[in-house]
């Protein structure tokens, strides 16, 4: 359960980061890269780093609501 609420909050943060850096101007972080790749990469990144270090809470709550749930 801590591996699919840690993964899941991943996922969520590495959308938001996603979107956060998106607002950037063109010439921004990572300005000569067209593809996006460099973007991508970040942003999944930052997303699992931060998921990992306790990231926002989304998974200490999805995995406290699963064992309320399903049981421990």
């Amino acid at each position: 359960m801590d591996a699919v609420a840690t993964n899941f909050e991943s996922l969520l943060l590495s959308l938001m980061i996603k979107q956060m850096r998106q607002t950037l101007e063109p010439e921004g972080l990572f300005p000569q890269d067209s593809g996006d790749v460099m973007g991508g990469l970040f942003d999944l990144y930052m997303g699992q780093h931060l998921a990992q270090v306790g990231g926002v809470g989304i998974g200490t709550m999805l995995k406290r609501q699963l064992e309320k749930t399903h049981g421990a």
